[in-house]
């Protein structure tokens, strides 16, 4: 894949071995942009976790509102939903094992766009941090929601 440039005049493509159009999108970001928080997805190819699809079909206030429900299984039509696999399960024990402290969910999660070679968004920001330090070579991103300090 050719590197091109975008209008901001940075580099686009590959980035340390990241593609630039694909994202993994954590459980935060997707519910945050659900309850429009956040009012935009990235463009290009988007994924999530069995993980993040588990989390948002059983999250309360999906289940309870037939509306919210419909809404978030048209979200979860609109990506890829990337199994648990081999590439996932070695990523996930590489990111336990440099900081136990991290959820195994969000963990796995996080392992999906390490094992896609994508970039990770999520709103988190303590995630973001802890994954970008023990991970550096990740395209680990805070994504900020509409209403947050």
């Amino acid at each position: 894949m050719g590197l091109s440039i975008k209008d901001s005049g940075t580099r686009s493509g590959i980035v340390n071995g990241i593609r630039d159009n694909i994202f993994v999108l954590d459980s935060s970001f997707c519910i945050n942009f659900l309850n429009t928080r956040i009012d935009t997805l990235p463009g290009g190819e988007l994924y999530i976790s069995q993980i993040t699809r588990i989390e948002l079909v059983s999250k309360p206030e999906f289940m309870g509102n037939s509306s919210a429900r419909q809404e978030a299984s048209d979200f979860i039509s609109r990506t890829t939903v990337i199994p648990l696999n081999d590439k996932v399960e070695y990523q996930t024990v590489r990111i336990r094992r440099n900081n136990p402290g991290i959820k195994l969910p969000d963990a796995i999660i996080a392992a999906t766009a390490l094992a896609m070679n994508a970039r990770f968004l999520s709103c988190d920001k303590d995630l973001v941090s802890q994954i970008c330090r023990i991970m550096p070579e990740s395209r680990a991103e805070y994504v900020k929601p509409l209403d947050a300090p």
